[in-house]
């Protein structure tokens, strides 16, 4: 793990080398183009107007026109010894008549900047093989203004070489000074930023084992503190969706065992009589079935569940009078609100359509009016009221039951959830009517809201879009 870790360290180290050598290379490069093209253009320009200088000087004199070689050898090797720089004059026939280096006297040179001369055109070339510059420049009879000579200067750039040598040098020792200031801080500022995930990589493989306990400590860094608090709450949240889902498969497990224990122990009692009456066949056989129809119950309404949350289930949408379709579901439930002498309050509002699909809010609207008259005392009342409101329908369906806590009521559209346990096995059903209602409800783009009061009741409030546009759950 140790040489892991000092792979890795001496891996970031190159890295960060790198980040901060490259571009300063880079820069360093440029910058010694530039500097080396600024010399060699000052360096052209002063052996051109030293050129012309000679020039001018030569005609005024008119060297050539009275042949005083002898002068103007004189004057041409001053001038050399003054500038360090080879200075050689040649007539209009590129023969050479005076060199401060006394090598070319009396040869023809020709090149394309005597030529250039020759035609009155200044010009000054940086002849990198040579390491030298060669300015030119023509002599002006002033008589005839016509051109009589050239002036030929030639220096050495060895010097500028070796100064743009220093430079470089020089440039490249503080780069690699600033390059390694830089390294030293971002290693520093890296260490810093990085210095929280020491907390986090322990905590992370906490809840990769299942720990969903596991929190990060606030830390001193306003930008990681945030981070660490929306980490929190996202392993809040996975922590509450694991207790929920623990929670259910224990209650599926529960709902389904106990209606298949029932039919055991049934079977089981009837198999160990060897005489049964056929009233108590009828009977055991009777509960049987009765616990089959439970638990296929069961079955299909988590089949319906996982169907809503993967969004399998298609709607069957179309133009529905919601009126008829709450009489109907007051109509179906009839006999069982007369059983417990319950009254059913509603007052029928025409004209009011909207698109939905029938079967699944029949189904939803069912199973509230249902749970209503369920957790009603005997002579109690159920009062369901229809109304309009802007693009949305209204269903409201208020009972004058048992009520809830208001802890509780963030709970009810759970699978399984039951206020009261035991009063839910006595009134039947499987917990999950509610959390099939919310489903289909939201499916539909509509919304479910709540309020109950402990020992007055509890309010429903349905709002479904006249106009289907397609809702998510």
């Amino acid at each position: 793990m140790d040489r892991i870790k000092l792979s890795l360290k001496s891996k970031l180290v190159i890295s960060y080398l790198l980040i901060a050598l490259i571009p300063m290379m880079l820069i360093i490069r440029t910058f010694r183009n530039k500097t080396e093209y600024f010399f060699e253009n000052e360096r052209k320009n002063l052996l051109l107007n030293e050129a012309i200088i000679l020039a001018n000087n030569i005609s005024k004199v008119e060297y050539l026109n009275f042949s005083d070689f002898d002068g103007l050898t004189k004057y041409v090797n001053s001038r050399s010894s003054l500038n360090q720089q080879r200075i050689i004059i040649l007539n209009a026939d590129a023969v050479v008549i005076a060199d401060s280096n006394d090598t070319t006297v009396g040869k023809t040179l020709i090149s394309k900047e005597i030529i250039n001369a020759l035609e009155n055109i200044n010009d000054a070339t940086y002849k990198s093989k040579e390491n030298a510059i060669y300015a030119t420049s023509t002599i002006i009879d002033n008589s005839t203004d016509k051109g009589v000579g050239v002036v030929l200067v030639v220096s050495s750039t060895e010097d500028l070489g070796y100064l743009l040598k220093e430079i470089t040098k020089s440039v490249y020792y503080n780069a690699v000074l600033i390059g390694a200031c830089v390294v030293v801080i971002i290693m520093l500022i890296s260490k810093w930023i990085n210095s929280p995930l020491k907390f986090i990589t322990p905590v992370i493989e906490r809840i990769s084992k299942g720990d969903f306990t596991a929190r990060i400590e606030s830390h001193e860094n306003q930008e990681f503190q945030v981070l660490i608090e929306t980490f929190n709450d996202m392993v809040d949240k996975i922590e509450k969706i694991e207790k929920a889902r623990d929670e259910f498969v224990s209650n599926v497990s529960h709902e389904i065992k106990t209606p298949l224990s029932s039919i055991k122990v049934l079977s089981e009692s009837l198999l160990i009589e060897e005489v049964v009456d056929t009233d108590v066949y009828r009977e055991f056989l009777g509960d049987i079935v009765s616990e089959t129809d439970r638990l296929t119950v069961i079955v299909n309404d988590l089949m319906n569940l996982v169907k809503l949350d993967q969004g399998e289930i298609a709607l069957n949408i179309k133009k529905t009078d919601i009126n008829m379709l709450i009489l109907n579901i007051i109509k179906r439930l009839k006999p069982i609100s007369a059983n417990k002498d319950i009254e059913i309050e509603y007052t029928e509002v025409n004209d009011i359509e909207a698109e939905i699909d029938e079967i699944k809010i029949d189904l939803a609207i069912g199973n509230v009016v249902n749970n209503a008259i369920k957790y009603t005392v005997n002579h109690g009342i159920v009062k369901i009221s229809l109304e309009k409101k802007g693009s949305m329908i209204v269903i409201d369906i208020r009972d004058t039951g048992v009520g809830m806590e208001n802890e509780e009521l963030d709970h009810i559209f759970k699978r399984f959830y039951r206020v009261d346990k035991m009063r839910g096995r006595e009134t039947g059903g499987t917990g999950l009517g509610l959390a099939i209602m919310y489903s289909s409800i939201m499916l539909h783009g509509g919304e479910v809201h709540v309020q109950s009061e402990v020992g007055v009741g509890s309010t429903f409030t349905v709002s479904i879009p006249m106009l289907y546009k397609g809702g998510e759950l």
